[in-house]
Formats: structure tokens, sequence, C-alpha cells
């Protein structure tokens, strides 16, 4: 009996684990959050990817400001068509994420995202801090 439960706490220590690395997210998912959520104008959830660095830098009224106008943008260009994450590197608690975009005009970007890690996960950090 003893050994049966121990092997059922086993399994379900082994499953919670294994369910719970898949939903933490590297950097390269970050960024591809935060653009996604611009293209959906949910400013809100695009602001929770944001080290409390970089926002401290920025006014509040500011930052939807220019978010506002990347939502605008990402609108006029009819949304993202893909987004590929060409590179990822990642030493100690920063990261630097190499991206491109394809979006429903046929516009290509390709940009760089810097990023930090605050309390176990990945915010982007423009100022690199």
């Amino acid at each position: 009996m003893k050994r049966r439960h121990f092997l059922t706490l086993t399994l379900l220590t082994a499953s919670s684990i294994v369910v719970s690395s898949c939903f933490k997210s590297g950097p390269g998912k970050t960024v591809e959050k935060f653009h996604r959520a611009l293209e959906k104008g949910e400013i809100e959830n695009a602001k929770m990817l944001i080290s409390s660095s970089a926002e401290s830098t920025l006014p509040d009224d500011k930052m939807n400001l220019l978010m506002n106008e990347a939502v605008k943008q990402m609108k006029a260009k009819q949304g993202i068509k893909s987004f590929k994450i060409d590179k990822e590197e990642i030493t100690g608690e920063t990261a630097t994420v190499s991206y491109t975009i394809e979006y429903g005009d046929a516009t290509v970007e390709s940009d760089v995202a810097e990023l930090i890690q605050e309390n176990g996960e990945w915010k982007l950090s423009p100022t690199g801090k």
C-alpha cells in the first residue's frame, strides 16, 4: 500500500513539473506575445510583458500613446501574417531575440529585442536593464 501511494505521488509530481514547464515561455515567446497583444489592441496585456525598469522610465500616458501608435501601424499593415524567431541568445538573466514579422500587406520587418528575467518571467527591456 505504501509503495503504491509513493508511486502515485511520484507520478503526480513528475506530471505537474512537465505541465508547468510547458507553460513557461522563453524570451522569444515573450516577444511574440507582446506583438500579438499589440496586434489585437490589448495594450494592458502588452504592458504586462515589459520590465518594471523600462516601465518606470516612461510615464504611463506616454507608454499608452506609443503602444496605441504601434497598434495603428499594425492595422495599417493588415496585421501579422507570420512571426519568426531568427535567433535567441540567453546569458544568465538577460536575453537578446532577433525576429522577423511579415505583415498582411507583405511588409517584412526584422528587429532585435532585449529582455531580462523578473521573478522568473522574461520581460522586454528596451534599455537592456
